[in-house]
């Protein structure tokens, strides 16, 4: 309104002329479905949508009678005045009885602004909570973080090279890495992914990780398989909410480079080959179930050797599920041959870990990505 009714504030025979043009259309509106009728009227309306002139024209439908419009007032253009003067105040309201068609406009402007403080109010309530669970997630993602172990060095004293990083997403998660050392000649590492998004995600993760690391520190000797299948039956037990993880987990015999490893449903990891300078992942005939789900749940311990020069790449789904601009997706494909030119350019547990992000956000277009991701590289010194 506030556009048409700047352009006729100073012309009383305008408006009037205006109204009964209004009044000679309303037939066309009763007698016609609003969607017709709004896109007829759209051109004259440029910045408004179809669903919005829908919803004014079942307004003037609502109408029963209109006003003559000989009964339009000196009165009724000073409460047009009025109208104008408070356009732009939500907290101003006009009060007046004019029994014509200003009165409509000015019960419309009344209840319009009303609307718009409630709407204003309602969007800063809204705005506050957000931006109490922001804080909340950006407090969970520095926890995550700093729970992650940091100190690499472990792994140099023993003729390795060994990176990992986590890269949360807008919304915290589950996906994690770690890595410990068991007795003076074998040394964990793993990658895990857990179920659902947020808080609870996380707080589980937190649980996952401790528990195997503490049943692995307890039971040094035991059989990898039969470990976890004890970890499985203590996740499980505690588990109201059906949460799962996947997890792979090996442990190195640091001397010799024979890894033993579990695969509780997860990716598994990429193998570079350095006497052959080839690459594959380190599949399996079949892959054990994911943890926590099931107390009857069984695992297996395989082996493989971490030769010189050779490099294990472990990974979260996070970096291989990321969609580009355009749709498409960032595939193990990708992220291996990033990896494959890494290693056969030489470069450190760190460089590689670098070079497959760098890969992945270079085709995605963008460096934020919707699900946390997970990465840790181990090398093994020539």
């Amino acid at each position: 309104y506030s556009a048409k009714i700047s352009y006729l504030e100073n012309n009383l025979d305008t408006i009037k002329k205006f109204t009964k043009a209004i009044q000679k259309g309303l037939d066309f509106v009763h007698n016609n479905d609003s969607e017709t009728i709004a896109k007829i009227i759209l051109p004259e309306f440029p910045d408004t949508s179809v669903e919005d002139l829908v919803i004014a024209i079942e307004q003037y439908k609502k109408v029963d009678t209109w006003p003559d419009t000989t009964e339009f007032t000196e009165e009724s253009f000073n409460h047009m005045q009025d109208i104008i003067e408070y356009n732009g105040f939500l907290d101003k309201r006009v009060d007046f009885k004019s029994k014509d068609e200003i009165q409509n406009i000015g019960d419309n402007f009344n209840s319009l602004a009303q609307r718009l403080q409630d709407t204003i109010r309602d969007l800063s309530v809204v705005s506050a909570e957000k931006m109490r669970l922001d804080a909340e997630i950006n407090v969970v993602n520095e926890i995550l973080v700093n729970y992650l172990p940091d100190d690499f060095s472990i792994a140099d004293k023993h003729n390795f090279d060994l990176f990992a990083v986590e890269y949360p997403a807008k919304t915290s998660g589950g996906d994690y890495f770690d890595f410990f050392l068991l007795g003076d000649d074998h040394m964990a590492i793993s990658v895990g992914d857990v179920s659902g998004r947020g808080v609870p995600s996380a707080l589980f993760m937190m649980i996952s990780k401790s528990v195997i690391k503490s049943f692995c520190k307890m039971n040094p000797n035991q059989d990898l398989g039969s470990l976890f299948t004890m970890v499985n039956d203590r996740l499980h037990k505690h588990n109201t909410e059906k949460m799962y993880v996947a997890v792979y987990f090996g442990v190195i015999e640091l001397s010799s480079g024979r890894m033993k490893y579990v695969n509780a449903g997860h990716f598994a990891p990429y193998i570079f080959r350095d006497q052959s300078q080839t690459g594959n992942f380190l599949m399996d005939e079949s892959i054990d179930p994911i943890m926590a789900l099931t107390s009857d749940a069984t695992f297996r311990t395989r082996e493989t050797v971490i030769n010189p020069g050779d490099i294990v790449f472990m990974y979260t789904d996070g970096i291989t599920t990321e969609l580009s601009n355009s749709g498409e997706k960032f595939d193990e494909d990708m992220l291996t041959d990033a990896v494959f030119e890494a290693a056969k350019a030489g470069m450190s547990s760190k460089e590689i870990v670098e070079a497959s992000r760098k890969a992945a956000v270079e085709f995605a277009g963008h460096p934020e990505f919707n699900d946390d991701i997970a990465l840790l590289c181990l090398k093994r010194k020539k």
